[in-house]
């Protein structure tokens, strides 16, 4: 694409870092969103949701957490989706009180349309 002269955008990035997230090619995934940052686009939610579920899935769960942690400061408040992803991860690594916690500020945000319905079947271990 680069080679052709083609400048991606910060759509193709996410739909890049999305795809790459589905074939397990997460460290992939995380260098084109360092430099998506680099070329100055801002942090996008659902490539960041996208990384965060790839890197619960393969049990890298601080990397996940601080993922989330780093969109929270670069976007302030982020989607139910996003939430809705780390309480699934949380819920399934054990540290449940975080998914809780993470529940509860989501519900202060206003946020929790279908976590509600989620929240109760996410399960410890």
């Amino acid at each position: 694409m680069k080679e052709n002269g083609i400048t991606p955008s910060d759509f193709t990035y996410s739909i890049l870092i999305d795809g790459f997230c589905k074939t397990n090619r997460v460290e992939k995934a995380l260098l084109l969103l360092e430099e998506m940052d680099e070329k100055g686009f801002p942090p996008c939610p659902s490539a960041y949701c996208s990384l965060i579920d790839a890197l619960g899935k393969a049990k890298r769960y601080e990397a996940a957490n601080e993922l989330f942690q780093e969109l929270k400061e670069n976007c302030g408040s982020s989607s139910s989706r996003v939430y809705a992803v780390m309480i699934k991860h949380f819920g399934k690594c054990g540290p449940l009180g975080d998914a809780i916690d993470l529940f509860n500020e989501m519900r202060k945000l206003g946020c929790s349309r279908c976590v509600c319905l989620q929240f109760p079947y996410v399960r410890n271990g």
